[in-house]
């Protein structure tokens, strides 16, 4: 580090001098009274008449404060004191007309003709030279200066330094005090649009210290919570943190606080009036510059709906599981007695009485699971959206009578008291007649199934205001109350563990409100508990036009004997063809049979039918394509085409429609429909429209 003495010998570029010198923004600044003073006090003292606190700049001399001159500044070439600045000493001329280096001076030569110059340094602390305090005289001093003067002149000259500095020091302090200003309002604007999106922000945010009481809390949370931002301050995470959530919140904040950056977390909240609530947390711990340990801040969202969905999600698997468990269950009840019956009729097939008792149980086990799948077909078509009701204005109590009829095999097994109370009065509604029987005696059927034998099952109608409402009671089961909220969902099975008189799938409830709301009704359970029996109530509005004529339901026809037709039967199930064929035989027509789609082409060319009836999924050619082609042979044009298909959505209609098809069969298809439509089509002989007609 060099010595005083050396850093004041340091030689300074001139741009290195004038950076030194700007930066005490001394230059053009107004008068000051402090250096008035020195200038006053060393023209006393050396009985002068000129005085100066000069400083010299770029190209000029400007004076801080003078006396004897009368301006501000002058041009350099004229200074004196720059000679100075030059030897970076202090300067005293006697007379400064026998000084060659002011021989042409023009303040020496011409007006005011300085002749006496005394001046010293005005240096900073680093020994650069910004100026002088000098003193000049019209008249020779051939003594120049005396010690004490001279003394007397370094010291006043420091005491403009310290001023400079002083001057130096306050705008710096003022520069300073204004960058803080700048960034205090600038930190203070951040930390309110900071607050500002923390409190509109649209999850929760909070900050905690190091006790884990809250300091920060943003109205989301707070709404969360149920809690005031006033009454959330100063509490602690644990006081809102629901019992079973407790351990884990306080591991997961022991490791953030003993080092660990943050972690996530899911975790119950207790709300102020008590409830829960679920809420995911993304954490974070806060440290000062030090790495200490000062809280933590947290974003946190509501869950609850997310969990609710995931609890229904996993009970809406569980009930599929237990769906698929109960129908493979529900299947295999028809089909135990079906196989043995057919190794009864092996064996006793010479005894007519025996294959008589047989085929009845046949055709009520084949019923039911008939009854089972369009169940399931019904639901499928409602979530599709592809369920189309058919609607005319009935008279209710005629579509409770028909449900009433559907039912009855199923009450009378199981030896139950039937009740009906249907009010005289007419109840006409604008209805499907078909789907509104099925859910009265979906109702029936529950009743029957749950209620244990020689029950009681009671069947009331009547009129509330601008509704008809139906009603069927039993005695049987009951319902437990938690279970009436879930009642009508999909795959709901009340009482797995209750005692049933019959199975179901589970699915018979839920068609029922689905069906029954297509119908703008509403249908509601009440149950007084477990073995209290139950009541179902469906209300469906009444039609308010008036009474108009009322459709016949639909009747089932009786096959009888008919005029025989041709028929070709195409169906690569083989027992089924074969079955279907020999039942056809049975009432007089001519059958051929065919069990894949280029025989059944072939054959309709040989054989000229008067009807095919075409399985869809056949292997070879399907059963479109084998549509297409049939109707495209020679001869066979206007030949009356049914598919018979176990698919049976609107798009599937579509399809057989643009095939050709004239008439669409859903499987498994009730002989006696086959029946009754050969037999029409055996009387009229009707010509094709080109149209497709729906049987069901």
């Amino acid at each position: 580090m060099p010595t005083p003495h050396e850093l004041e010998k340091r030689p300074w570029s001139e741009a290195e001098r004038l950076a030194v010198l700007a930066s005490y923004q001394i230059l053009d600044t107004t008068p000051e009274q402090s250096y008035d003073d020195v200038v006053t006090l060393v023209s006393q003292l050396f009985d002068a008449p000129i005085v100066a606190v000069n400083l010299i700049a770029d190209g000029r001399q400007w004076f801080k404060s003078e006396k004897g001159l009368g301006v501000r500044e002058m041009p350099l070439d004229d200074s004196i004191c720059k000679i100075a600045i030059l030897e970076q000493s202090e300067l005293v001329i006697p007379d400064t007309l026998q000084d060659p280096r002011l021989a042409c001076n023009a303040l020496v030569t011409g007006g005011p003709g300085l002749r006496f110059y005394a001046g010293v340094l005005l240096k900073t602390p680093e020994g650069v030279p910004l100026g002088t305090l000098c003193v000049l005289d019209t008249v020779a001093r051939p003594q120049g200066a005396t010690p004490s003067q001279m003394f007397a002149l370094r010291t006043l000259a420091g005491q403009v330094m310290s001023q400079l500095t002083l001057h130096k020091t306050i705008h710096e302090q003022q520069k300073l005090l204004a960058v803080q200003e700048v960034t205090e309002r600038e930190l203070f604007d951040s930390r309110e649009r900071f607050q500002q999106i923390v409190r509109q922000a649209a999850t929760g945010v909070v900050q905690t210290d190091v006790d884990g009481r809250f300091i920060l809390v943003n109205k989301k949370y707070c709404d969360m919570l149920g809690y005031t931002e006033g009454e959330l301050l100063g509490k602690t995470v644990m006081e809102v943190t629901a019992e079973d959530s407790r351990d884990a919140t306080q591991a997961s904040v022991a490791l953030a606080a003993a080092g660990g950056n943050g972690f996530v977390i899911e975790k119950r909240y207790r709300r102020k009036d008590g409830s829960l609530i679920w809420a995911k947390s993304n954490v974070n711990s806060v440290r000062d510059g030090n790495g200490v340990y000062q809280g933590l801040v947290a974003i946190v969202v509501d869950i609850s709906d997310s969990k609710l969905a995931e609890a229904r999600l996993s009970e809406a698997d569980r009930r599929k599981t237990e769906f698929l468990a109960t129908l493979a269950h529900e299947l295999r009840n028809p089909l135990a007695p079906i196989r043995s019956g057919l190794g009864v009729m092996r064996l006793g097939a010479d005894n007519p009485a025996v294959v008589a008792k047989v085929r009845d149980m046949m055709d009520r086990q084949v019923t039911h699971m008939v009854r089972l799948i369009d169940d399931l077909l019904d639901v499928a078509r409602i979530s599709g959206g592809k369920l189309e009701l058919k609607k005319s204005v009935v008279d209710l109590k005629a579509v409770l009578f028909s449900a009433v009829e559907t039912s009855l095999p199923l009450i009378e097994g199981g030896q139950h008291a039937l009740s009906l109370e249907v009010s005289d009065e007419e109840l006409m509604v604008d209805v499907d007649a078909t789907r509104v029987a099925q859910v009265v005696s979906n109702l029936l059927n529950n009743s029957a199934k749950y209620t244990p034998a020689q029950g009681r099952i009671v069947l009331k109608a009547w009129r509330e205001g601008q509704e008809a409402v139906v009603s069927v009671t039993d005695n049987g089961v009951g319902i437990p109350a938690e279970a009436l909220v879930t009642v009508f969902e999909m795959f709901s099975q009340v009482g797995r563990n209750l005692e049933r008189a019959q199975g179901g799938l589970g699915i018979g409830l839920s068609l029922v409100r689905r069906l029954v709301d297509m119908h703008g009704g509403s249908v509601a359970a009440h149950s007084a508990g477990p073995g209290q029996g139950c009541t179902f109530t469906v209300r469906l509005p009444l039609f308010s036009v008036g009474p108009a004529s009322l459709p016949a339901l639909p009747e089932r026809s009786v096959p009888g004997a008919v005029a025989p037709l041709r028929i070709l039967l195409a169906d690569d199930n083989v027992d089924a063809a074969d079955t279907l064929a020999t039942m056809m035989e049975l009432t007089g027509h001519t059958i051929s049979v065919a069990h894949d789609g280029l025989a059944a082409v072939a054959r309709a060319a040989e054989f000229a039918p008067d009807v095919v009836f075409l399985d869809i999924g056949m292997p070879g050619l399907n059963g479109y394509d084998a549509a297409r082609r049939i109707r495209a042979t020679a001869g066979l044009e206007h030949v009356i085409l049914l598919a018979l298909t176990g698919w049976g959505a609107q798009n599937d209609h579509a399809l057989a429609d643009a095939a050709g098809f004239d008439y669409h069969l859903t499987k498994p298809v009730q002989f006696d429909l086959v029946s009754s439509l050969l037999a029409r089509l055996a009387e009229e002989r009707p010509q094709r429209d080109g149209s497709l007609t729906v049987v069901r």
